[in-house]
């Protein structure tokens, strides 16, 4: 019963890193003049934008637009991989998970 969530969680904590290990390759790729330039990579990143956009073709064209941007969905993805990490680190630490932004003598008077 509790293996599915297992795999899940497994499988986030891989994508995490090989996510986090693309931007620090990718860094230091950049810094050391390393980066070239591959048709087979260039050519399969614009078949994948085309069918972001070819999925929502009757949308407006904003929603086109933003489709076609990757840069917003890599950061929110950064974002979730992040948060995830800190959820994990307080796992690991054996943090209770408190709310300290309430007020309790406030919420009991509601």
């Amino acid at each position: 019963m509790m293996l599915p969530y297992v795999f899940q969680q497994l499988m986030l904590l891989i994508s995490v890193f090989a996510f986090l290990g693309l931007i620090v390759f990718t860094t230091y790729l950049m810094l050391e003049n390393l980066m070239i330039f591959s048709l087979l990579w260039f050519v399969i990143g614009v078949i994948f934008a085309t069918e972001r956009v070819v999925t929502i073709w009757d949308q407006d064209f904003q929603a086109k637009f933003f489709a076609l941007m990757m840069l917003p969905e890599l950061m929110y993805s950064l974002f979730l991989q992040l948060a995830y990490l800190g959820a994990l680190l307080q796992l690991l630490q054996g943090s209770t998970g408190t709310w300290n932004h309430l007020n309790t003598d406030q919420s009991k008077e509601a």
